[in-house]
């Protein structure tokens, strides 16, 4: 029974878990799942990985008078039982227009409509509007990016610095979207949909807490996806506190160092 952490820490765990009904609260369009596959653990990959740095680099994208956290019914890497597309990313809900500020220093490379000239999701409009940042600090030297998709309005342009904190846009509800809200990824190596990572590992947790991250495997050491992992607290053992899914087989990535199947942040 994971505790949680007093600083901006992670765990690293392997469990298994029973069956409970999560209830709805949601984002984009419905789609079918796949039928669940297994699949073997890397070989490169220890039973207890030791990540070489810690990348909590992120700030909020929210100023402290709109702070919120990412929607604990459609986290990354879940599809909300089938009713949504598997998520890339984070949804941070927030009043239209809300402003969404830079969580690190960077350079604007993308600001503007997703359209078919320039699409930059797995296709044009998937976002509406959007702002990609490219951040100063490489990550085992490679670039890392942000995005902020679904956006009402952007309020920077292509080559444009930017600080940490920094007004970029404003929230909106564009693109798949239900009902306005921030969509917001981290992208490593390339700006590319197929480039990105949970974003719980990059944006700072709020103070005295972290994040619960772990793989589920089976008595082979294979992978097990779409499988139900719940969280409960140590002194009410009876009772889960929140729930989430693994990775769907070969659909999203797991980070470099912790190899994760899920998280809760």
């Amino acid at each position: 029974s994971p505790e949680l952490t007093e600083t901006a820490a992670l765990t690293l765990t392997q469990v298994t878990s029973p069956s409970l009904e999560i209830g709805p609260v949601g984002t984009p369009t419905p789609t079918p799942t796949p039928a669940p596959r297994t699949v073997m653990v890397p070989p490169d990959l220890p039973d207890s990985p030791q990540p070489e740095q810690s990348h909590f680099w992120f700030t909020r994208p929210f100023t402290p008078a709109y702070q919120t956290w990412g929607s604990y019914y459609y986290p990354y890497g879940t599809n909300g039982r089938g009713q949504y597309f598997w998520h890339f990313g984070i949804d941070i809900q927030n009043p239209q227009g809300t402003p969404i500020v830079a969580v690190a220093e960077g350079t604007v490379v993308y600001a503007g409509p997703d359209n078919s000239q320039s699409p930059i999701g797995p296709w044009p409009d998937f976002y509406g509007q959007a702002v990609v940042i490219e951040h100063n600090q490489r990550w085992k030297e490679r670039p890392v990016y942000t995005l902020y998709g679904h956006v009402s309005r952007t309020l920077v342009q292509v080559g444009q610095p930017v600080a940490a904190g920094q007004l970029v846009a404003l929230v909106g509800q564009l693109g798949v979207a239900l009902g306005p809200h921030l969509h917001i990824e981290v992208r490593v190596g390339e700006n590319t949909y197929q480039h990105t990572r949970n974003p719980d590992f990059w944006i700072q947790p709020d103070p005295g807490y972290g994040v619960v991250a772990g793989r589920v495997v089976d008595y082979q050491n294979y992978f097990v996806p779409q499988q139900l992992v719940t969280l409960h607290r140590a002194e009410s053992p009876s009772r889960f506190w929140r729930e989430t899914f693994t990775y769907p087989d070969s659909t999203v990535n797991s980070d470099d160092d912790y190899g994760e199947t899920f998280t809760f942040s």
